[in-house]
């Protein structure tokens, strides 16, 4: 594997963690931690860290006119770009 390949797998070696890459580049960076040590190592070392996570912050559920409100901007958006309403 080239030095730029390595450079970029363990650039994504949080997002894979997180479950933030698509599936092709998940499995991309599986299959290059399988025959790499020093990812091997460092994606032990952020596990704890992606493990807590999700209990770091207390959840948040947003107002309900949030939703109105982001809709009402896309149909005039839409709109203003000649489509149909959006409702």
């Amino acid at each position: 594997m080239s030095t730029v390949d390595h450079e970029r797998h363990s650039e994504d070696l949080g997002a894979y963690l997180l479950g933030a890459l698509p599936e092709l580049e998940a499995q991309m960076v599986e299959r290059h931690i399988v025959g790499c040590a020093e990812c091997k190592a460092e994606l032990e070392r952020l596990q704890p860290a992606a493990d807590v996570l999700p209990h770091a912050v207390d959840a948040y559920e947003p107002p309900p006119s949030l939703k109105r409100s982001l809709m009402e901007e896309v149909e005039r958006d839409v709109r203003a770009r000649g489509g149909t309403d959006a409702a």
